[in-house]
């Protein structure tokens, strides 16, 4: 096996890569081209480089050129600045008075700037103080209005309070009123029931009424003395006369239309059902009167929160 020319030749290994073996060899080989292999391309980045470093050295070149331009035409212009510089010296050289003049004036106006200056914040001063106390007297006007309204507010209700209470001492009134009609009406319509229902009174003959007195017959002043107290009629006897006396029995009436005692007239169905008839009326006119006067309550509260919404 022959060795090529390469690395391990010039390093004079090329007997003992011989004495190695094929493999070894061929191993070797490969190494040999690999290490060709990086030479080319570190070999083409050098000459890259190389390339590179040329174009920086002209592009250098270039910048220096353009630089020395610049410095040149800076000095140019400094000339120009300095000619002008020594124009305008000369010039303020020869007219200082008038500078100093108009310097003065500035600084006068710059005094009188800040005195003006000093008098505006001397009256922004008085003007806090007194925004100051415009807030506490509008706070205090804010709780004087605050305490009126609710006063009137409060005012308001007694007055709605008061109006209802009136209103209602009205309704009460109205309703007194024909609860007295109605007992008219009622005192009248039983009376009237009870004229119905009771039967004339018949009235005793006056002699029929005579000859059921008994008559009393004293004692002579002759007769015994002890005297009884009492008539075989069972009734008293004066014992301070002798002639006849007839004591009469008089009869007691209640004439007290009030009494809750007295006897009820017999049942009537009549007058049942005239009595069942004033009864349906007035109840109707209860339940009209109730409904009237609910409306009126619910009026008046809705009235009162409509009141108390809007002045919330």
């Amino acid at each position: 096996m022959t060795t090529s020319d390469g690395l391990w030749d010039q390093l004079g290994a090329s007997p003992l890569i011989e004495s190695c073996g094929p493999e070894i060899a061929e191993v070797l080989h490969q190494v040999d081209r690999m290490v060709e292999a990086k030479r080319s391309e570190w070999e083409a980045q050098y000459a890259k480089a190389v390339q590179n470093e040329q174009a920086a050295k002209i592009k250098i070149q270039n910048q220096q050129l353009e630089y020395e331009n610049r410095i040149k035409q800076l000095r140019v212009d400094m000339g120009a600045l300095k000619d002008a510089y020594m124009k305008l010296e000369k010039h303020h050289n020869s007219r200082p008075d008038k500078y100093r003049r108009i310097v003065h004036a500035k600084n006068k106006e710059i005094a009188d700037l800040h005195g003006k200056n000093d008098r505006l914040l001397e009256e922004i001063t008085v003007l806090k103080d007194d925004k100051q106390r415009l807030k506490e007297q509008l706070k205090k006007k804010e709780e004087k209005f605050t305490e009126e309204r609710t006063k009137n507010i409060i005012l308001e209700g007694e007055i709605i309070k008061n109006k209802e209470m009136s209103i209602e001492r009205d309704i009460v009134n109205e309703n007194m009123r024909k609860l007295k009609v109605k007992y008219e009406n009622l005192k009248r319509a039983l009376k009237d029931i009870e004229k119905e229902n009771t039967p004339p009174r018949e009235e005793a003959p006056i002699a029929t009424i005579t000859t059921t007195v008994p008559k009393l017959k004293l004692p002579l002043p002759n007769e015994s003395s002890v005297t009884p107290a009492t008539s075989e009629a069972g009734t008293p006897r004066s014992t301070a006369s002798n002639s006849s006396v007839y004591v009469v029995p008089i009869p007691v009436f209640d004439i007290d239309e009030n009494d809750v005692n007295s006897e009820l007239p017999a049942y009537s169905p009549r007058a049942e059902s005239r009595l069942n008839q004033i009864t349906r009326k007035y109840q109707s006119e209860d339940d009209e009167f109730d409904a009237i006067f609910n409306a009126k309550i619910d009026g008046h509260i809705a009235e009162f929160t409509d009141f108390v919404n809007s002045i919330a």
